[in-house]
């Protein structure tokens, strides 16, 4: 440290114990509270013990992972099915069911799309290409007619 470091330190430590300054220690400032609403989750996440909370959570999740198995099991058509493996993909959660997935489209490749709509027939199609299925897109054909006959208003 330089002598003039050192002189400058020095009149900041005499600046600090002025009386002037000392005064305004003991000063209590009464400051404006906002009047927020009590939050919703309480103290939830300030006291929460992890291992409590992180052994419940995976619990519940295995509740909810059991419970989504078992719609596998009591879905009873296909568009049911189907919209059940297109939720659980789009909520990115079919990683966990790829088992019950797989079952499904397999079962649902053998079905005859010809009395569905345009809806079930493009689901049906989108669900069985994206997991590697060969399904031809011949199964549109049938819809051209009512494509064209409209364009052609």
């Amino acid at each position: 440290m330089s002598l003039h470091a050192f002189q400058n330190h020095i009149q900041i430590m005499e600046l600090v114990d002025t009386p002037s300054l000392k005064a305004f220690e003991d000063v209590v400032v009464d400051r404006q509270v906002a009047g927020f609403d009590p939050s919703f989750w309480g103290d939830y996440f300030i006291t929460n013990q992890k291992s409590q909370s992180e052994a419940w959570m995976n619990e519940r999740a295995e509740e909810l992972k059991n419970e989504v198995r078992s719609m596998f099991q009591n879905v009873t058509g296909i568009l049911q099915t189907m919209n059940l493996i297109d939720t659980i993909q789009i909520l990115g959660l079919d990683y966990h069911f790829m088992e019950e997935i797989a079952k499904a489209l397999d079962h649902l490749k053998d079905v005859d799309m010809s009395k569905y709509g345009l809806y079930e027939v493009a689901l049906h199609f989108r669900l069985l290409r994206q997991k590697g299925f060969n399904i031809s897109s011949g199964i549109y054909s049938m819809f051209y007619s009512y494509i064209f006959r409209d364009l052609a208003r």
